[in-house]
């Protein structure tokens, strides 16, 4: 994990008036392999990492096989996020459902400070990025699209940056 340093700054796309009606959490940048950036902004960032391993077992000296050690044979880590902005989405992904290839940065808010302060970001990372589960509308309440992103990051998990004292604004 990279030392404490500066949060690279959000970008100013993103900080529009839905930063300002909804309760923003996170801020998601995709640039897809062929085209602009696009920028999200989120109440809700779900991360959820999936690591395989494979036990070395070896016999001890009373003839018990025991493992060990454990390796490392597969690891999957994917973002899920909700975005309420139905033009974005089509945006970014050409008016298709298609799962798109490009590259991903996320930046965390501050929970306890109500001006916007980013607390933390990831490197940006390659990713593969699709709309995942059902398209929701109506119901008294905002169209909600669900995008996954699944990191092609090679070599070890999305790194982050962070802020020990947050002093900037960004």
């Amino acid at each position: 994990m990279p030392n404490p340093q500066s949060v690279p700054a959000i970008p100013a796309a993103s900080i529009d008036k839905l930063m300002t009606a909804f309760s923003v959490k996170s801020v998601i940048q995709i640039t897809p392999a062929s085209g602009s950036p696009v920028s999200f902004a989120t109440d809700e960032l779900t991360k959820s990492v999936k690591n395989e391993t494979k036990p070395l077992e070896f016999p001890g000296d009373d003839g018990v096989v025991t493992t060990v050690r454990k390796e490392q044979t597969k690891r999957e880590e994917t973002y899920a996020f909700k975005s309420k902005e139905p033009g974005k989405v089509m945006e970014l992904f050409g008016g298709t459902n298609k799962l798109i290839d490009g590259k991903v940065r996320i930046w965390e808010m501050d929970p306890k400070d109500a001006s916007g302060t980013c607390r933390c970001a990831s490197e940006e990372f390659d990713a593969s990025i699709e709309i995942d589960g059902d398209v929701k509308a109506g119901g008294g309440d905002y169209e909600t699209w669900g995008i996954k992103i699944t990191s092609l990051k090679t070599g070890g998990a999305v790194a982050w940056y962070w802020q020990p004292t947050l002093t900037t604004t960004p």
